[in-house]
């Protein structure tokens, strides 16, 4: 089985929901979540720590505290 095959059957079995295959060729078990998902999400955190940590440090004290005391909102990111 060619590797173009491979991603298109694995597709194919995560948009049925199919979490498990085997044949004579090739057998595979996938994860309950799809790992580009997964990427995406750690991603977008990232994303929002470093806007946090670049935030904090233009800020004073006074600012910090006030701050911390009603967090950050995902429209400050």
């Amino acid at each position: 089985m060619e590797l173009k095959d491979l991603k298109k059957l694995v597709s194919y079995c995560r948009q049925a929901g199919i979490t498990t295959y085997k044949s004579q060729d090739v057998e595979f078990i996938l994860s309950a979540e799809d790992p580009k998902e997964q990427k995406k999400e750690l991603k977008k955190i990232l994303k929002v720590e470093k806007t946090v940590e670049e935030r904090l440090a233009t800020m004073n004290d006074e600012d910090i505290l006030l701050y911390s005391s009603q967090g950050f909102s995902e429209q400050d990111v």
